[in-house]
């Protein structure tokens, strides 16, 4: 009865042990993952940051720090609006029919992405400015040479496809695009080819 009694102490002070290892690991973890959710700073402005001051090769001044700091902030802002974008972009995935359904599937299939989302999107959409301030103040030579820009493709998704074509076109200055070259890596989708070159032609 006495080794009995002792096991079963034995018993309870493992279990107890085991528990509060367990919740410390999960508090750990939780503390993290709140920090990392509410940290807002880029990790790659902070390490440029540390590298100038710490560094005695750049010795950069401690006064225009932070100026600086304010210049390598990170590029992308959340919008006030960022409720009403996630609702939109919500419709954008919504099934509607049967057919929805069976598009998104095939999509997934085909391409591993969902291709609904791609068609509603249309082929003219709105980006944001995703450009660093000290590049928007930048002035360029007005005489640069033209570039061609390569488009590599093989099973790609149609629509998918010509948004790419429609937003080198939308965001391209004329004087600066010398041509658009599509290659065609050997698709073997259906028609993908044929249906590419009849759109171009309709648009030219």
């Amino acid at each position: 009865m006495v080794i009995l009694n002792k096991w079963f102490l034995y018993g309870i002070g493992f279990a107890s042990a085991t528990w509060i290892v367990s919740l410390y690991l999960y508090f750990q973890v939780a503390n993290l993952d709140i920090f990392l959710t509410k940290s807002s700073t880029s990790y790659s402005s902070w390490g440029l940051q540390q590298n100038l001051l710490d560094s005695e090769d750049h010795k950069f001044p401690k006064k225009y720090m932070k100026s600086f700091k304010q210049d390598l902030r990170p590029i992308l802002k959340l919008p006030k609006e960022q409720t009403s974008v996630n609702e939109e972009m919500l419709q954008l995935g919504m099934l509607k029919s049967k057919e929805d359904q069976k598009v998104k599937e095939e999509g997934y299939k085909l391409h591993a992405y969902n291709v609904l989302i791609s068609n509603r999107l249309g082929l003219n959409r709105d980006l944001p400015d995703t450009r660093n301030s000290l590049c928007k103040s930048k002035n360029y030579d007005a005489n640069l040479p033209k570039a061609s820009v390569v488009i590599c493709f093989y099973n790609e998704h149609f629509q998918t496809l010509l948004r790419t074509i429609h937003s080198i076109l939308n965001r391209t200055a004329v004087e600066l695009l010398e041509e658009i070259l599509l290659v065609d890596d050997f698709s073997d989708h259906e028609n993908l080819y044929s249906d590419v070159e009849n759109y171009l032609i309709g648009i030219i």
